[in-house]
């Protein structure tokens, strides 16, 4: 089916690799929906926690890893963990850590705009940590273990790599975030974002 449409716009490289080998088409290289707002427009819509001084797991795998990190984090900080998209089953394997077992989206930016860290191995939980410039550790596997390859490409874009965490021995608080390089470099995709869907909707007789 993919064949059947004229233009395509994928969010990291191997997509592009993957569309190339399954059609034959070359497809744009876009910049995730999330950056198309800037952070004081994701900010108008962020809910304020009540708690305060905390360390946030955000997690879409399941991972021993992000939750140890967390608590050597924590050791590190003096800062409580809470963790989001938490379940029962969770909860009896970590009483330890507080859980969240649901969150509005509006809850769910306020979380991470509020945190002192972040702890996550979600594309989405890097995105807005990102745009939030939160001191942030990423485990950059999905569920299978493989890269995550839309992870990658973010921290390779933004010159955050030093935010990937593979091992214990990278929790450390001296990690190198330079915000300003990662913003430039994403307002740079923003334009080339918004150029290729005008170009596209203009070709089609419609306006941008």
């Amino acid at each position: 089916m993919l064949s059947t449409f004229s233009e395509l716009s994928i969010r990291e490289n191997a997509g592009q690799q993957i569309v190339k080998k399954l059609t034959g088409k070359d497809s744009e290289l876009s910049v995730d929906p999330v950056f198309l707002l800037t952070a004081e427009e994701w900010e108008k819509l962020a809910k304020k926690p009540k708690l305060k001084n905390y360390i946030l797991i955000y997690k879409l795998n399941t991972s021993n890893l992000i939750f140890d990190f967390a608590r050597k984090l924590s050791k590190l900080t003096g800062r409580k963990i809470v963790a989001l998209n938490f379940d029962v089953v969770d909860q009896m394997k970590t009483p330890d850590i507080k859980g969240v077992y649901s969150a509005s989206v509006e809850e769910f930016l306020g979380y991470i705009k509020y945190a002192d860290y972040v702890v996550t191995n979600s594309f989405h939980g890097t995105a807005f940590s990102v745009i939030f410039h939160k001191d942030f550790y990423v485990e950059a596997l999905q569920k299978d273990f493989k890269p995550n390859d839309r992870v990658e490409s973010l921290l390779c874009l933004t010159g955050l790599d030093e935010c990937k965490v593979k091992t214990l021995e990278d929790c450390r608080l001296n990690v190198s975030r330079d915000f300003n390089f990662a913003d430039d470099q994403i307002r740079k995709q923003y334009i080339k974002t918004n150029q290729y869907f005008e170009r596209v909707l203009n070709e089609d007789g419609r306006s941008f």
